[in-house]
C-alpha cells in the first residue's frame, strides 16, 4: 500500500524554480504529477490568427491559457487515473496565469486545493477571479492582506530549499565575493548604481547578473559599471543557488511593487552569507539580526558602517527560527499537515 502524499503542482515555468519545487516535493515524499506552464507555441496559423482577434479586437487576454490548459488536461487526466485514488492536494502558484475553468476541473480531482501568489495581487489583477476557488489562498506580501480585507487571504512567507544537505561552504579568498541576480528594473537602476559604486570603494569582487531583454539593449547605458554581466535569459535556478554557495555576500534590490521578502533573504539564512538590502521590511521578521543583514534607505551609503558590519563575523541563527523558513515548514503550513509526518 502506498503511503505517500500526492499533489497535483501547478506553476509557470521560471528559470528551473519550478522544476526545484517538484524535486524538493519528491525529496521530503510527495507523489508529484507536475504541469509546468510554459510559453505557449502555436499548433497551426489559424490558432495565432484566433488569438490576435480575440486579444485584439474582444480583449480575451485568456485564449493562449485556455488552450493550453485544454492540452495539459488530457495528460493530467491519465496521471490522476493512473494513480486510481483522488489527490490528496493541488499547489496553484501564480494561479493568474491558469484559466478559472482549469483550476475548477484539477479541483474535482483533489481533497484540497491551495493558491500562493508570489508577486503582489495588484500586479497581475486576473488572480482576484480566481481566489475564491481555492479551498486557501495564500499571499508573500503583508500589504496585500491590508488592501484587500474583502477575501480571506492567508500569509506565508517564500522559503529555502532544505534538499541540499551541504549548503555552508567555507571561503578563505582575501577579497570578498558579492553577488546579485535580477532583472532589469528601471526604478532600481539608480539603487545598483550607488551601490556598485560603494562596493569599489571596499574593494569587493563584483558579481553581478542582470536580465537584459534584447529590445531593451539600449538600456545598458544606464548603468555606469563595466563590471556587471549583462544576460538574455535568466540562468537556471540551481546555477543561482551554486553561485549564492561560491559568494560571500548576497545583495537584494527590493522591486517596488510589493514589500514581501524575496528568495535571496532565505537563501542567506541557510547558506550562511552576509546581506545587503534596501528592503526595510526585513528588520521585522525574527530572522533578522544586525550582524547578518545591512539594511540601506538607497542613498548614499556610509562605507565605514559597512565596512564595520562585512568585518563582523556572520552570527549563527537558532535552528529553530532557521528551520522555520525551510522548504519542509512552508509546505506543512500551506497544506495543512503536521510537520512531523
Amino acid at each position: 500500500m502506498n503511503n505517500k502524499k500526492s499533489i497535483i503542482l501547478a506553476l509557470p515555468e521560471d528559470a528551473g524554480l519550478s522544476n526545484l519545487i517538484a524535486k524538493n516535493f519528491e525529496y521530503h515524499g510527495f507523489d508529484v504529477i507536475y504541469y509546468r506552464r510554459q510559453p505557449y507555441k502555436y499548433k497551426r496559423p489559424t490558432e495565432k490568427i484566433a488569438n490576435f482577434f480575440r486579444k485584439n479586437i474582444f480583449g480575451d487576454k485568456g485564449y493562449k491559457n485556455r488552450q493550453q490548459d485544454k492540452e495539459a488536461l488530457e495528460k493530467l487526466n491519465y496521471d490522476i487515473m493512473e494513480r486510481k485514488m483522488k489527490i490528496d492536494y493541488a499547489l496553484f502558484i501564480r494561479p493568474d496565469t491558469f484559466s478559472i475553468e482549469f483550476i475548477k476541473k484539477i479541483k474535482g480531482y483533489v481533497n484540497k486545493t491551495i493558491g500562493y501568489q508570489w508577486d503582489g495581487l495588484d500586479r497581475f489583477p486576473d488572480v482576484f477571479d480566481r481566489i475564491e476557488v481555492f479551498n486557501d489562498f495564500y499571499v508573500f506580501d503583508p500589504k496585500d492582506i491590508l488592501n484587500h480585507p474583502e477575501y480571506d487571504l492567508k500569509l506565508t512567507t517564500n522559503f529555502y530549499f532544505d534538499i541540499d544537505q551541504n549548503p555552508i561552504l567555507i571561503k578563505n579568498e582575501a577579497k570578498k565575493t558579492i553577488y546579485f541576480v535580477g532583472s532589469h528594473l528601471p526604478q532600481r537602476v539608480s539603487a545598483i548604481n550607488k551601490f556598485i559604486e560603494s562596493a569599489d570603494k571596499l574593494n569587493l569582487q563584483i558579481n553581478f547578473l542582470i536580465r537584459l531583454k534584447q529590445r531593451k539593449i539600449r538600456d545598458k547605458s544606464l548603468y555606469n559599471s563595466e563590471c556587471i554581466n549583462f544576460i538574455n535569459e535568466n540562468i537556471d535556478y540551481s546555477e543561482n543557488l551554486n553561485n549564492v554557495k561560491d559568494s560571500d555576500i548576497l545583495i537584494d534590490f527590493v522591486n517596488n511593487v510589493h514589500s514581501g521578502l524575496s528568495f535571496r533573504i532565505f537563501e542567506s539564512i541557510f547558506y550562511q552569507k552576509k546581506l545587503i538590502t534596501n528592503n526595510t521590511e526585513v528588520s521585522k521578521y525574527d530572522l533578522y539580526h544586525e550582524d547578518n543583514i545591512y539594511i540601506w534607505d538607497n542613498e548614499k551609503i556610509d562605507i565605514d558602517s559597512l565596512r564595520d558590519f562585512l568585518n563582523k563575523p556572520y552570527y549563527i541563527l537558532p535552528s529553530k527560527i532557521l528551520n522555520k523558513y525551510s522548504f519542509k515548514t512552508w509546505y506543512s503550513s500551506v497544506l495543512g499537515i503536521d510537520e512531523n509526518q
